[in-house]
């Protein structure tokens, strides 16, 4: 069966060379696909749950590469050793596991040079995590699956070139990315640390179409959240937040034809 164009993008992302672990593998499409590029390397799957576990493994017998493609039973990257892989490919979990998985693996990712996040909702949540605990942003990719899925791509330490560095505090990331979205849109209006961490993958798009559609789900769902919700004392603070963030979504779209995307 052909893989998504996530799991293709985020496949292409893993440098040929080198050995890599996919945590939460499922049925091991991606270390299957792995070991057809280059089977001269280590290529482990981590699976925790018993049904997927073992269907895993028999995909790989089948698939003729049980030298190849390591099967273990685990939660995150903490069944590694350090140094084991140089990669780890952690997607299709929410950014809360995988920052667990991260916290748990702490001795395991100090010694990766590169970690490729697909996480299934609040990737926002995710990026602030990274930042707070000393990992770079160094690629953010769109892919368009019936919604908009964001890869991101992070290594641990401060890294020449990457689009975010490490920040000690909130008031830290906030500068850093005020200074980047003004020198990429000229943004005027006033934006959240959670509303710039959500509007990140803007920074690094090079396709208008993309960002476009990106920013347009964005607006979709905000609209939808205001329709539904009661005006009341109670929803006033939450009403006017959403409203502030339509205005910022507003103002890029508008920034778009003269930006570095064009």
């Amino acid at each position: 069966m052909p893989l998504s164009e996530r799991l293709n993008t985020i496949i292409s992302l893993v440098p040929l060379e080198l050995g890599v672990v996919d945590v939460g593998t499922d049925h091991a499409a991606v270390p299957i696909e792995l070991a057809h590029l280059n089977q001269h390397r280590t290529i482990i799957g981590v699976e925790y749950n018993d049904r997927p576990y073992y269907q895993a493994v028999q995909k790989i017998a089948k698939a003729q590469l049980t030298d190849v493609v390591e099967i273990r039973k685990g939660y995150g990257i903490d069944c590694l050793a350090p140094g084991e892989v140089e990669v780890a490919i952690i997607a299709g979990l929410g950014s809360s596991t995988i920052e667990e998985i991260l916290r748990r693996g702490k001795q395991v990712t100090k010694k990766l040079v590169k970690l490729i996040l697909g996480p299934m909702d609040y990737p926002h949540q995710l990026r602030r995590y990274l930042l707070l605990n000393g990992f770079s942003i160094t690629q953010e990719l769109l892919v368009h699956e019936f919604r908009w899925y964001e890869i991101i791509t992070a290594v641990p330490g401060a890294q020449s070139g990457a689009i975010l560095q490490p920040g000690a505090t909130d008031a830290d990331l906030k500068e850093q990315l005020e200074n980047l979205f003004n020198k990429a849109f000229g943004v005027s209006k006033e934006a959240s640390l959670l509303t710039l961490l959500e509007l990140t993958p803007l920074l690094s798009c090079e396709d208008i179409e993309q960002a476009a559609g990106f920013l347009q789900e964005k607006k979709d769902g905000i609209n939808r959240i205001l329709n539904k919700m009661p005006e009341n004392v109670k929803t006033v603070q939450r009403r006017q937040a959403l409203e502030e963030k339509l205005q910022i979504i507003w103002e890029l779209e508008e920034k778009l034809c003269g930006s570095k995307i064009l």
